[in-house]
């Protein structure tokens, strides 16, 4: 092999592992945040091109491992979302039943003061 193909291939060697450092430095970032890890997201905010991270290996398998692990986190995220939706509707359900009975209570009572009041006025 000559000089000049030497340099190019410890050069090319040089550029991959620095754009693998600087795409899981990204990773981390990212998942410190509790950001989505995406093919996409990390070559947005990398700066490397998707195709880079497709066909290398390592890269490919990193990110696939935490875009499972993130997702599963969103997912976890939503329910919780969902059952405290479902469960503010059941505290106002509740209230309105009470509210309800109170009223119904409340129009009772009045009905009652106003026979006593007719039979006090009535014994005078």
């Amino acid at each position: 092999m000559s000089e000049r193909e030497e340099s190019l291939k410890k050069s090319w060697i040089k550029r991959t592992h620095d754009t693998r450092e600087k795409v899981r430095s990204t990773i981390n970032i990212m998942v410190a945040s509790e950001q989505e890890i995406t093919f996409s997201g990390v070559a947005k905010q990398s700066g490397v091109a998707r195709s880079f991270l497709y066909k290398d290996q390592e890269i490919r398998h990193e990110i696939e491992k935490y875009r499972i692990e993130t997702r599963d986190v969103a997912m976890r995220k939503a329910t919780q979302r969902k059952k405290t939706v479902k469960s503010r509707d059941t505290v106002i359900e509740a209230k309105d039943k009470r509210i309800k009975k109170l009223e119904e209570e409340i129009r009772q009572l009045k009905l009652e003061l106003q026979t006593l009041r007719g039979q006090l006025y009535d014994s005078r």
